[in-house]
């Protein structure tokens, strides 16, 4: 049954004064996720293409935190090269001196090893279905990514399947609520009245991120990596979804179905 006819550039069109700063943020961080191409036209993409803006060390920082991406290998490996003589003293001074680093060589080779020593690994933010895996011992992380995917592969198909559940008529996120709505495989698995609470989110995308936030309280400073993470959470749809919006602004329209997969993954968030 068709719930709403409105696009995402509908609502994108008529956004209020109180949801510029919102939309502006939603923009931002959507255009952190490089867009992937399907198999039978690939094109070979920066992974890091809406990060280029930002230094090597920050970007590394940012994807650990939000994603507990590595962009280099252990510390250790580097440790190993420069006891082998294939990294010199020399290199080591270049490189800090090019940072504007005042550590010496051997300050900064001591302080590695302490690190190692420690034998920490940094997690990246929690999310809540982080959280309630820690707390119930139970997967909810998987879950809600199975989820996802599920509906996911059924709305994105293009003909693979025999029979394919989501409503390709509607908008993403109009096509998940529906489905949301009467889907019961969350409120079996543990998740009591998930249903309610799907039925019960705006309509429009938008409202419903900032809907879902003022639930999850998240802190406005730590909405950017808030955000980045649970893309991230379903990186490979993301990509997909940010080469939709890519296609779609070659062509003048704004896109926004990233924005759409934002308030997926934040009304799961929040239900």
């Amino acid at each position: 049954m068709l719930h709403n006819t409105l696009s995402i550039s509908d609502y994108l069109d008529n956004i209020s004064n109180e949801q510029e700063s919102l939309v502006a943020l939603l923009n931002k961080v959507c255009k952190k996720i490089a867009p992937v191409w399907p198999l039978e036209n690939f094109v070979a993409v920066n992974p890091y293409l809406g990060l280029t803006d930002k230094k090597f060390g920050n970007v590394a920082q940012e994807l650990a935190d939000a994603g507990g991406i590595q962009m280099t290998l252990p510390a250790a490996f580097y440790l190993q090269k420069i006891q082998e003589g294939k990294i010199s003293h020399k290199d080591l001074a270049n490189a800090l001196k090019k940072n504007n680093e005042s550590t010496s060589v051997n300050e900064f080779i001591n302080a590695i090893n302490k690190d190692l020593d420690k034998n920490t690994v940094k997690s990246p933010v929690a999310t809540v279905a982080d959280i309630a895996t820690q707390v119930t011992q139970k997967d909810w992380n998987r879950f809600v990514t199975s989820r996802i995917s599920v509906w996911a592969s059924s709305y994105f198909d293009n003909g693979q399947a025999i029979w394919t559940a989501a409503d390709k008529n509607e908008g993403l996120f109009a096509s998940w609520k529906a489905e949301a709505e009467v889907d019961h495989t969350p409120e079996l698995t543990g998740l009591k009245g998930f249903r309610k609470l799907a039925k019960a989110l705006p309509h429009n995308p938008i409202e419903a991120i900032q809907t879902a936030l003022d639930k999850l309280e998240v802190p406005e400073e730590g909405l950017p990596l808030y955000l980045h993470r649970i893309l991230l959470r379903v990186g490979g749809w993301s990509a997909y979804v940010a080469r939709l919006d890519w296609d779609s602004e070659l062509y003048g329209d704004k896109g926004g179905k990233l924005i759409e997969l934002l308030a997926v993954l934040t009304c799961w968030e929040a239900c």
